[in-house]
């Protein structure tokens, strides 16, 4: 019985063109043997070859098939890689929307469900529909927001009420503020004292 694994199985019309383009060491001892001249056999092409040779032949058409690869291995492999890289994605999109909070987006119900129905459902996000990213969700805040269908509900903007004028700060020569501090009324001139003070009498009804 035959051990090898691949003699045999391969027709001495193919094998030979075989062996000579990619071993033609193993092409010219396994001519000699078969009488081949290269277009036509002469003699017994059925004509065994030494055991030796045999082996190598078929320890080198072993060698051509390409290495087995475990399809589990490879399987799991590409779903890890999935995985983190949509679990990367997601994240990213968390951190997008925090963004938007932090602008004015409410965090409700009704923002959330607007968001997902639209990367769910939208023709706008093409290839990336149904994916929840950072560039799906800025895409949908931007055709749902204030410059698209205005949908998504914000905080009202609080107008922030302008700073408060500073005072002049106060040098000598300068009416005297109705508050004037000891200091003040000594650097002030025996006019400015009494010119303050008759300012204060008429604004306490004296």
């Amino acid at each position: 019985m035959s051990t090898f694994k691949k003699l045999g199985t391969i027709p001495l019309s193919e094998m030979m063109p075989l062996l000579e383009s990619k071993a033609p060491d193993l092409f010219e001892e396994t001519k000699s043997h078969l009488q081949f001249d290269g277009k036509t056999w002469r003699g017994n092409p059925r004509t065994p070859l030494p055991q030796q040779l045999a082996q190598r032949i078929d320890d080198w058409l072993v060698a051509q098939e390409p290495p087995y690869k475990d399809p589990f291995h490879e399987e799991t492999e590409a779903l890890r890689v999935s995985e983190n890289k949509r679990i990367r994605e997601e994240r990213d999109a968390a951190a997008m929307l925090e963004y938007y909070i932090g602008q004015g987006l409410l965090d409700n119900k009704h923002n959330a469900d607007a968001i997902m129905s639209f990367i769910k459902t939208s023709d706008k996000l093409k290839t990336l529909k149904g994916l929840l990213t950072k560039q799906t969700v800025y895409i949908a805040v931007d055709f749902l927001g204030p410059k698209g269908s205005n949908t998504l509900q914000w905080r009202p903007k609080v107008e922030t009420p302008p700073p408060a004028a500073t005072p002049k700060p106060w040098k000598s020569g300068d009416p005297l503020p109705d508050n004037a501090t000891v200091a003040q009324l000594h650097a002030a001139s025996v006019e400015e004292v009494k010119e303050w003070k008759r300012r204060k009498q008429g604004k306490d009804g004296r």
